[in-house]
């Protein structure tokens, strides 16, 4: 058996470049790149009154969509921080971003059945075909 010294390191968090330290009983430094800012400033300013900054809609967010036989695609989608219905097709930006659909699409699986029918009428997922 060797004689093993226990030793403390100190890990710098730093929220804004998404490093921060994890303890689940051991050591654990996970990293998750944040988003750029494309332009919002890092303001909470929300211009079109729809619930996401505009630093949000600017920067974009990603997505999963299912649009065929199990064919899943990420994709990064972005909204008009100056229209609070980015596709105009009746569900605002953020029921958008709540449900996991592309704000800039009126069916984002591409299924026929628009993005509004899949949550307001038929309460399924605008993301995966149907």
């Amino acid at each position: 058996m060797s004689n093993l010294e226990e030793t403390s390191m100190e890990i710098a968090e730093e929220p804004s470049r998404g490093l921060q330290y994890e303890d689940t009983g051991g050591f654990v430094v996970s990293y998750t790149p944040p988003i750029p800012d494309h332009g919002g400033g890092g303001s909470s300013d929300d211009s079109d009154g729809d619930g996401l900054t505009d630093s949000q809609e600017e920067a974009g967010w990603y997505i999963w969509v299912c649009t065929s036989d199990d064919n899943w695609h990420q994709v990064r989608v972005y909204s008009d921080p100056h229209n609070p219905d980015t596709d105009g097709d009746y569900v605002s930006d953020e029921a958008e971003y709540d449900h996991g659909t592309n704000p800039q699409e009126g069916d984002t699986d591409e299924d026929r059945i628009s993005d509004y029918e899949e949550i307001y009428v038929y309460g399924t997922v605008g993301y995966e075909y149907n």
